[in-house]
């Protein structure tokens, strides 16, 4: 994980982890990682943890890694932030306010709308990847 926060649990047993955004994100994008309670596991090494002894707390391999207990699933719905038009290149680009299945994208769904005209997308169309 890049960044995100250590928040001291309700028993001096329980650590919760709050990942940044990017964090998420990354996991989020990788679409057969951690989509379900079946698909869920944790490993570290020795070191990750130490009680106030300073015993470091067992390592959990990652081939028996331990399945999550509860899995929350995302429920939260993505929102357009902003889109850019580029008709030099005849090239539509959406930004999100978090990451989305770009093979999702099915533009006989959009509507195109300049004043009191509506224009109605073609069903044809390429998604390019954003790097």
């Amino acid at each position: 994980m890049t960044a995100g926060a250590f928040v001291a649990g309700a028993t001096n047993n329980v650590a919760v982890v709050s990942m940044d955004e990017v964090d998420v994100d990354a996991i989020k994008a990788v679409q057969t990682l951690v989509v379900d309670n079946i698909t869920t596991f944790l490993s570290f090494s020795e070191g990750t943890v130490f009680d106030y002894a300073e015993n470091a707390v067992t390592e959990v391999a990652a081939g028996p890694a331990r399945a999550v207990g509860v899995y929350t699933k995302d429920l939260v719905a993505p929102n357009l932030v902003s889109f850019d038009l580029n008709m030099t290149y005849g090239a539509m680009s959406f930004t999100f306010d978090k990451v989305i299945r770009a093979t999702s994208v099915n533009m006989s769904n959009a509507l195109l709308q300049g004043g009191q005209i509506r224009l109605v997308l073609p069903r044809s169309h390429r998604v390019l990847l954003a790097r």
